[in-house]
């Protein structure tokens, strides 16, 4: 094969993995985020911070308002944002432990969430589900929500 027609190739192959691991994330995002369409405030009792993964851990929460009451995924999801039990939540993602005592906003409808009693553009960010199997299994190691 002349080299432009492998290149072509390789450069399609590329685009082909990228499409199919860019919808596998959509629906990963949808099962974990959207369709749980969850619209909670709470505010931060305590940050498990797991070492070495770029500030992941677990947030745990007092629940103030919600329209989720309870909500435990592991069992349907192998990927999931949060499990919700007795008015604590645990939240899976990035945690430091100076967010101990704020209040925090989210919305999983819109993949938003923010720190501070109100919604605004400086304490917004986007909530992106992680995927990395190694986070799974410190949550699982250190959740409260033991089985």
């Amino acid at each position: 094969m002349k080299p432009i027609k492998l290149l072509l190739l390789a450069v399609t192959g590329i685009v082909i993995f990228i499409f199919f691991i860019d919808k596998r994330k959509e629906k990963i995002n949808k099962m974990a985020l959207e369709d749980l369409n969850l619209k909670l405030t709470a505010v931060v009792t305590n940050i498990d911070e797991m070492a070495g993964i770029n500030n992941l851990g677990i947030i745990t929460a007092h629940i103030l308002h919600t329209n989720v009451t309870a909500y435990d995924p592991r069992d349907s999801i192998e990927f999931y944002y949060c499990v919700i039990k007795d008015s604590t939540i645990e939240i899976y993602d990035h945690a430091v432990k100076k967010m101990i005592g704020d209040t925090i906003n989210i919305d999983t409808k819109r993949k938003l969430q923010c720190r501070g009693s109100e919604w605004n553009e400086k304490t917004t960010t986007p909530i992106e589900l992680n995927t990395n199997k190694n986070y799974y299994d410190y949550i699982k190691r250190t959740t409260r929500f033991k089985r």
